[in-house]
């Protein structure tokens, strides 16, 4: 007989407790008590003298049967319930939950509900596995009736969709929708990540269970990852194969520790290149050769945008360059000390003479002639034959 639960009677203080640490397993169906565990547990609650009962639920679930039958036994013994969560009440662990009159959970306690799962081995035909599947869903309708004869105020579908999200709820989460009455401070210690298992407050889980883990960061629980074993033949020191954190001093220690993590790393960083790369070259046709060069290469590489952006920037540098120095070539040609040109009608002289470049027959003084020569002759920008 698998005993998964213990009582601990403490007429001193007017109040026994119940452990239900670990999975709630047994070699043995609890549907009837002809069998011995369930007659056992029977037995233990019946001689409970105390008037309170605290029970201290650290445990990621296990047979939805055995969790029932402790419920309904909780739920007609007669003594006043209360429920604390140590650390984690997942799946068949929050049924007997559900029979307290208080339900209490640490600040970092963790709680998941979900739907029912069957574990097959062996070979099945349709009509089979559809009976399965119509046995998982009268479970887990008793399950929802379960929970809503203590939480009145979330409906059938609501608990349907929270059980197929199969969603971790922190304390203050469960606390929302009544899963949880009080929360409160509790040692709790970290969790720790062991490969298979998960470590909850010194007591092992099996990850095989879940679809879903914890996250690391959920109201202060903090699951400790493991380090990954170095590679072969490379054992270290008195044997040792997993490296401690504070080992880690160089990009190589970090790689041999955490392989995937830094593997992971690398492969964004390089996809992160390709997509730089492949934006530069889509704007690469207006960009001048040298601006891309450096923009791909250079000591401070940038993105597509940032390039567009500095080229917009050098072309209008460039534009107020150009009409800066064409001023400046004006004014050193001496243009402006060239008079009127001349006029094309005849104008009157102080000599009464008319003259005119436009007039066939106007004579137009020599000495004009020479100053416009001179004055053509000093603009740098004319070529010299």
């Amino acid at each position: 007989m698998i005993k998964f639960w213990n009582f601990v009677r403490n007429s001193a203080m007017g109040y026994a407790e119940l452990f239900l640490y670990g999975e709630l397993c047994s070699d043995e169906p609890w549907y009837t008590d002809d069998y011995v565990a369930y007659r056992q547990f029977i037995q233990e609650l019946n001689d409970v003298e105390e008037d309170t009962i605290h029970l201290r639920i650290n445990s990621p679930g296990g047979e939805v049967m055995a969790a029932n039958a402790i419920f309904n036994q909780l739920k007609e013994c007669g003594k006043t319930i209360i429920a604390h969560i140590d650390g984690m009440c997942a799946s068949a662990a929050t049924i007997p939950l559900m029979a307290a009159d208080k339900i209490i959970a640490s600040c970092n306690a963790m709680i998941l509900i979900h739907d029912p799962m069957v574990c097959l081995v062996g070979y099945y035909n349709r009509a089979e596995l559809e009976k399965m599947t119509e046995l998982c869903d009268k479970i887990k309708a008793s399950i929802i009736a379960t929970y809503r004869s203590r939480i009145h105020d979330v409906t059938e579908e609501e608990f349907d969709l929270l059980m197929r999200e199969e969603r971790w709820l922190g304390a203050d989460e469960a606390q929302d929708i009544g899963l949880v009455d009080e929360v409160a401070y509790s040692d709790i210690a970290d969790v720790q990540d062991k490969g298979k298992y998960l470590i909850v407050n010194s007591v092992r889980m099996k990850k095989e269970y879940f679809n879903n883990l914890p996250v690391n960061s959920r109201k202060g629980v903090n699951i400790k990852q493991p380090m990954q074993p170095v590679d072969k033949g490379e054992q270290r020191e008195g044997g040792k194969q997993h490296m401690d954190e504070n080992e880690i001093k160089s990009l190589e220690d970090m790689e041999r520790a955490y392989p995937e993590f830094c593997k992971a790393i690398a492969d964004r960083a390089v996809q992160e290149e390709r997509s730089r790369l492949k934006s530069l070259d889509e704007i690469g046709s207006q960009i001048p050769e040298k601006m891309l060069e450096d923009a791909k290469y250079g000591d401070k590489p940038v993105d597509a945008k940032e390039l567009a952006f500095r080229a917009l920037v050098a072309e209008k540098e460039a534009g107020s360059s150009f009409f800066g120095e064409a001023k400046d070539d004006a004014q050193e040609s001496g243009a402006d000390e060239v008079g009127a040109s001349p006029e094309s009608g005849g104008v009157e002289r102080d000599g009464g003479d008319s003259a005119g470049l436009g007039n066939a027959g106007g004579d137009v003084p020599e000495e004009r002639i020479s100053n416009l020569k001179k004055a053509m002759n000093l603009d740098k920008r004319r070529k010299k034959a």
